[in-house]
């Protein structure tokens, strides 16, 4: 294990765990719906400056930390061995989704092909997020248009794939928030969820 992995990808875990917090909380319990107009954007602007591989990793942290929370009910399935192999098992599985969003995200941002970033942990982060504050407003709001769409296409692949795991996409926080769940009525939830991610990543 290299320095340079611990100082660029360890150190963002800390915000990996509290992305991945903040979504699960944002359902009940205890439903603070809040926190999920806020995790996409922690999520997504804590993998600047990594690269791919990189960000895959960290994305998954965030995954495994926010079905661990969410997915907590598991635990109290009778036979509790079953239950919490059972509960780690699909934590596990449910965390590649938001892995893949953030490893995608990273490659459509062409943060790939970048080969002069520092190798220091928040000195990274600074290179990425200045890279990506260069850009021109068009390209940043296409690049967000796009990440918000990638969130609710892998949000309806972990309802499909599998024979699928429906539970909980992101829109599914706002559900006591009655005039903003109408567009549910014309999109169903996934449209919801792509109105929160992207006005999370917009306003990030």
């Amino acid at each position: 294990m290299t320095s340079a992995w611990i100082n660029r990808e360890t150190q963002r875990y800390p915000v990996a765990v509290l992305a991945g917090l903040a979504g699960a909380l944002a359902h009940p319990t205890p439903g603070w719906a809040g926190l999920a107009w806020i995790a996409p954007a922690l999520l997504w602007f804590g993998a600047c400056g990594l690269r791919g591989p990189e960000g895959f990793r960290y994305g998954y942290i965030a995954g495994l930390v926010h079905f661990l929370v969410l997915l907590r009910w598991m635990r109290h399935i009778p036979f509790p061995v079953g239950a919490y192999a059972g509960w780690v098992a699909l934590s596990a599985y449910c965390a590649l989704f938001p892995a893949l969003w953030i490893r995608l995200g990273l490659r459509l941002n062409g943060d790939d092909a970048k080969t002069d970033r520092p190798t220091g942990g928040w000195a990274s982060w600074l290179f990425g997020a200045k890279a990506y504050a260069r850009d021109a407003w068009a390209v940043r709001a296409s690049r967000l248009m796009t990440l918000a769409l990638g969130w609710v296409a892998l949000e309806y692949l972990r309802s499909m794939l599998l024979s699928g795991f429906p539970w909980a996409p992101l829109g599914v926080s706002q559900w006591r928030q009655l005039p903003l769940i109408q567009l549910a009525s014309v999109t169903g939830v996934y449209g919801v969820s792509f109105l929160v991610c992207w006005s999370s990543l917009a306003l990030g």
